[in-house]
């Protein structure tokens, strides 16, 4: 397995890793461009997406599917994926994500069982956060 580097409290930018990119998906986009512009996309792996039309597309996806998946990108070897919590006024208040070795990457069956499993988590989360549906 992959070191995460970091200890418990590190800070990182919302631009590492899936739990960021989740975070960023909920933000208009003038708020997007205001954090690029003071956080510049880094390149932790050559895996990194540092083209910031190309970051930028994956938002809507985080959005409309519900969730944020990385592989070997702030990491090589791990690959992550990320879900929200939603309060009762279906506003983020925390991100659930798991990790796991890329060479899962190609496991179809795996990787839906572990989006299926994040997503359900977070629904239960967030339900019991006072969240009812759509905001």
């Amino acid at each position: 397995m992959a070191p995460v580097p970091g200890e418990v409290g590190t800070v990182r930018p919302l631009t590492y890793g899936p739990i960021g990119q989740v975070l960023l998906a909920a933000l208009d986009p003038q708020t997007v461009d205001e954090v690029l512009n003071r956080y510049p996309l880094e390149q932790y792996t050559p895996y990194y997406i540092m083209d910031r039309k190309q970051f930028l597309a994956r938002l809507p996806f985080v959005r409309s599917q519900g969730y944020a998946l990385d592989v070997n990108e702030v990491v090589e070897g791990l690959m992550g994926v990320a879900a929200p919590i939603l309060d009762f006024s279906g506003d983020i208040v925390g991100v659930l994500s798991l990790g796991f070795p890329s060479t899962r990457e190609n496991d179809r069956e795996f990787l839906d069982d572990a989006v299926r499993d994040l997503k359900q988590a977070v629904a239960e989360i967030s339900a019991n956060m006072g969240y009812g549906g759509e905001k």
